[in-house]
This record gives C-alpha cells, structure tokens and sequence, in this order.
C-alpha cells in the first residue's frame, strides 16, 4: 500500500515539473493552447445540439402554411452549425502550430540544459554504459514535455466535453450513459497497457540503437574510410548493423501488430454503442416519447462521447508512458555536479609553496574487481619536474585525472600546500591546473578555435595563440593553413583542411600551454609524434617548465630521463621513485623496461 502511494507521489511530481518546465519556456504559447482545445473539445456538443434543433425546425418547414420565421430559424440553426464547424478546423490547424511552438522552444531548451549538465557532470558519470543509454533516451525529449501537457491540458478539456455530451444526452434519457461507461472502462484499460508495453520497448531498444549509431558511424566516419577497404570490414560491420535494424524492426511490427488488433477491437465496441443507442431512440421516438430531431442530436453526442472516450483513454495511455521520460530526464539534470562534491571553496595557493602531497590514494571504477590504484604516496616540491612511467594498464592515467580532480579518490587524499584538493573550487582549480591527454580532442572548427579552447579570454588574442603555438611546435602547421588561424579544419566540411595525427596533436599541446596554468600534466605527449619530433617537444617542455610543476607520463622511457624524478607504477602501486641514474641502479622494474626498450633502438 505504503509503495503504491509513493509511485503516485512520484508520477503527480513528475507530471508537475513537466508543466513547470514547458511553463517556463512557453507561457504564452500553451495559455492560447489551451484556450484552443477546450473550444475544439466543447464545440462538438453545440454541433450535435443545433444540428438536433435544425432537423426538428425543418420537420416543421415541410408542413404546409409555414411561417417565415420557422424558414429562418432552421436556416439559422445550419448557418450556427457550420460556422461552429469551421471555427473547429480553423482552431485545429492554430492548435498545430502552438504544438510546433512549443516543441521547438522546449526542445531547444532541453537540450540547452542536457548539454549544459553534462559538461559539468563527473567524469565518472560516463564510465557506466547505463548513463549513455539514459542520455540518448531523453537528449531530444522536449516533443514528448509538449506532448505531455498538451495531454494533461486534453484530459481537462475532453473531460468538460464529456460532461457536456453526457448533458445533452441525459436531457433526453439517463439510461444512454449505461452504454458509455464498459466502454470507457475497456478504453482505459487496453491504452495503459499499451502504454506500458511501448515503454519498455523503448527501454530495451535504447542501448541497441546506440550500438547502431555506432556501427554505422565506423561504416561513414572519414577516419575509418581506409580500413573498411582495405580490411574489408564491412563485411562483418554492415551484417551486424542489419542484424540489430531488422530485429528493432522486428519487435517494433510485432508491437504494431498487438495495438492493431487491441484498437480494431475498441473500434468495434464504438461502433456497436451507437447502434444500439440509436435503435432505443426510435423506440422512443415510435412511443412519441423524442422527436424526430432528437434521434440527430442522440446519435451526434453519442458519437461525440465515444470520440472523446477514445481520445481520453489514448491520452491517459500517453501520460503514463512520457512520464518515464520525464522523470528520467528530471533525474538526470538533477544528478550531482563536480561543483557540488566537498565544501570545494578554497582557492588554488599561487604560487605554490609546500607542493602536492598524494597520501594513501586508492581508486576504483565502478563495477571493477580490483582498485586501479592502491595506496599511491609521495610528495612533490613547487617546481619539480616529474615523470610517471609503468606498463599499459599500471594506473598511470588514472593517478593523473585524481590529481586533477577528474575523479575523486575512493580513498586517501591529494594536498595541495595542505589544503584538500576536493576543498578548491573548481573555477580556481583548473585555471591552475592543466592537461594534454593522449586522446585529445581534435576540433572541426579553426585552427584558432582549436587553440584558443584552451583559454577562451585569449580566443581572439593573436599574439597569445602564436605564443602557444610556438611553444608545443605547432607555429609551422599554422604557417601552411590558407588563412591562418581562420582556417577551418577536418574534411567533415566542404572547405575543411585535414590535418596528420601529429600535427592534431601539436595543436592540442598549443591549447594546453595557453592555459599558463602552475601545474602541468602531459599524459603521453608524443604518441602520434615522431621521435624527432618527439625530441624537440621535451626539449621545448623543459624550457616552457621552468618554475611550473609539471607530470610527464609516457611510454617512452627515455624522455624520463629530463625529469627530476620518476615515479614508477606497476598495477595500480607506486613500486618505485628516484632520478634515472638511482633507480638504474637499483636495477628494478624500471631499469628492466628501460633496457628492453633500448634494445629496439640498438
């Protein structure tokens, strides 16, 4: 009893916050909305009134000796219902454009503030495949908050229809209600069913038509373009494609089917309502009990209740299944920022003073077995340089995005001049703090956007952008674009420049030096770089370093040897630390990479 009550508590505040929100972004918009409906909704009843009227006044026109004011009144009586008819088609069509209207401001808006929170949302929010699924399930949510007030709005006005229909047919006899409510009761019963049928349908579906989303995008991606003919591999990408569309299809059609048949069944049941109403009114109307025009009026409202029956019970069945998008759309943007995590009021110190102490760090991902980091400990000095090294898989990524507040440890602490890293703002935190990672990203807009991201003050600063530039290497890339700064890249344009992987990479170096940041992590720098190419960025990143703080992880165990000190990973522990010439010495886990790694330029 206590969990159905609170399931309806639930949906009443999700039906809330769904009016509140379109409310909020269409106020106008959905008053004359409204105002509409309940005209198209009441105006049926008038129609099936002065049709009834017309009919029983032109009974009275065929007798002889008419008055000339019997002719007008049934004259007036189908100028009154045909002028009632065209304000419905003229007041449907405007109903359409509102719904448009509002569709198209709701849905931005939505979509405004999906985007919005997920660039605030913890990156660990996106290690779990669910959270993908729900943002693909509501990122175009906005026509289903439209169509859930418009519903809720139709509920009412169908309901006032309803009564008025249910009037005109109680002033000629109550027991025509009978027949109205088993068809209602069925109506309700088989929509909600429905209903809940399509929800899980999409449910089941989403995470399939984000992997075909996927696999068609590896069939036209430009990046994948060489592989797919060389390797073939659309001849396994495109039959795995078509196997999940065809079974999409499948389970859409056989839904199709189930609703089909459960409406051609109500439709039954209306049709047989009518008739049997109607063949009590001419009893009726044999005993002199009704009129001639009332059979009219009957059979007008009859069908009109039926009408708004079946849109009521419609209505009620898209309710109960927009409402689960709703409320997962609400939870989503009312999931916990990184802003919100700790008290994080603390400015970053500048300029440093004590360092950046790591004390008994251990992390997890979510779902995982075992700790990608476990009781990592060190300190490092205001200026030091340092490099992180270990095998794939060592943790060494994972230690640099806590450091960097990208994730929160799930134990131990990261100190900053002894302050709580989880104590600083945000905003304080990475203007003091930047990173290259080794999946960077590679913008299809300018090159000077591409750089300028970096630090969007210096978006339109030529001076600092070169600056960059010829700091991470990038100054003779720029050098050969058309028009500079200004030109746009990636071939997804008709007037893109494509770039190599290398000089992508010298352009996400450039974007990170911008920063002018205390701290700098470089996580595997040079992987799409040569190894002169790779040369020159260490040696530019020694001098760019001095008097910053800066982590160096890479693979290539000789850049190592230009930082002060190297930290050693191997699954997920810090096994060891000292300067290249120490731990050759020690001839431990790194003078063992080392030398493996000599052996292949030997």
């Amino acid at each position: 009893m206590h969990r159905q009550e609170g399931q309806v508590g639930v949906r009443l505040r999700d039906l809330l916050r769904t009016f509140h929100f379109v409310w909020k972004h269409g106020k106008l918009s959905l008053a004359v909305l409204w105002l509409n409906q309940l005209v198209i909704t009441i105006a049926p009843s008038g129609i099936a009134l002065v049709s009834g009227l017309a009919l029983s006044s032109l009974v009275g026109v065929a007798q002889p000796d008419v008055a000339p004011q019997r002719i007008a009144s049934t004259l007036l009586y189908m100028w009154v219902g045909a002028g009632l008819s065209v304000l419905i088609a003229v007041f449907q069509q405007f109903s359409m454009y509102l719904e448009e209207v509002l569709r198209e401001s709701v849905g931005i808006s939505v979509r405004e503030e999906l985007l919005a929170k997920s660039a605030v949302l913890p990156l660990e929010f996106y290690e779990s495949a669910s959270n993908h699924d729900r943002l693909h399930r509501v990122m175009n949510s906005g026509d289903q908050l439209v169509q859930t007030v418009s519903v809720l709005s139709q509920l009412v006005t169908i309901g006032l229809g309803m009564v008025a229909s249910l009037l005109v047919l109680g002033h000629y006899h109550w027991g025509f209600w009978i027949g109205l409510i088993p068809v209602l009761a069925l109506s309700l019963w088989v929509n909600l069913r429905l209903g809940n049928q399509r929800k899980l349908l999409r449910r089941e579906h989403s995470p399939v038509e984000r992997e075909m989303s996927y696999l068609q995008n590896l069939l036209v991606d430009p990046s994948g373009a060489k592989e797919v003919r060389l390797l073939r591999t659309d001849r396994y990408l495109l039959p795995e494609w078509t196997r999940r569309a065809r079974e999409t299809s499948r389970r859409h059609l056989a839904f199709s089917i189930r609703n089909g048949i459960a409406q051609a069944g109500l439709l039954v049941a209306n049709s047989v309502v009518p008739s049997v109403a109607l063949t009590v009114a001419v009893y009726l109307i044999a005993g002199d009990h009704l009129s001639i025009g009332s059979y009219t009026t009957i059979g007008m409202a009859i069908n009109s209740a039926l009408s708004q029956v079946r849109m009521l019970a419609s209505a009620v069945g898209n309710v109960s299944e927009q409402r689960v998008i709703a409320n997962e759309l609400f939870t989503l943007l009312g999931t916990p920022t990184e802003h919100h995590e700790g008290c994080r009021q603390a400015a970053f110190p500048n300029p440093l003073r004590q360092g950046i102490s790591v004390k008994g760090l251990h992390y997890r991902y979510l779902g995982a077995e075992r700790s990608s980091l476990t009781d990592v400990s060190f300190d490092v000095r205001p200026g030091e340089r340092i490099a992180i090294v270990g095998e794939n898989g060592s943790g060494k990524t994972t230690l640099v995005k806590c450091m960097l507040g990208l994730y929160r440890p799930t134990e131990g602490q990261i100190l900053v001049d002894g302050i709580d890293l989880l104590n600083i703002h945000l905003d304080s935190l990475r203007s003091d703090m930047t990173a290259c990672f080794q999946d960077f990203s590679r913008y299809a807009l300018t090159a000077r956007e591409n750089i300028g991201l970096g630090r969007l003050e210096d978006l339109h600063n030529d001076s600092a952008l070169y600056a960059a530039a010829n700091q991470a290497g990038a100054l003779p890339v720029i050098d050969r674009l058309e028009h500079g700064l200004d030109t746009r890249l990636s071939q997804r344009w008709a007037n893109g420049t494509e770039l190599s992987l290398g000089e992508w990479q010298r352009l996400a170096l450039a974007r990170t030096m911008l920063r002018d940041a205390q701290v700098i992590f470089l996580d595997e720098p040079t992987a799409s770089l040569d190894p002169r190419a790779e040369a020159e960025l260490f040696e530019r990143f020694s001098a760019v370093a001095q008097g910053k703080t800066a982590f160096m992880v890479s693979h290539r165990l000789g850049a190592a040897r230009l930082a002060d000190r190297i930290l050693v990973l191997e699954r997920g522990r810090l096994v060891e630390e000292g300067a290249h010439v120490e731990l050759m010495r020690l001839d431990g886990v790194y003078a063992s990479l080392y030398r493996t790694q000599a052996r292949w330029y030997s």
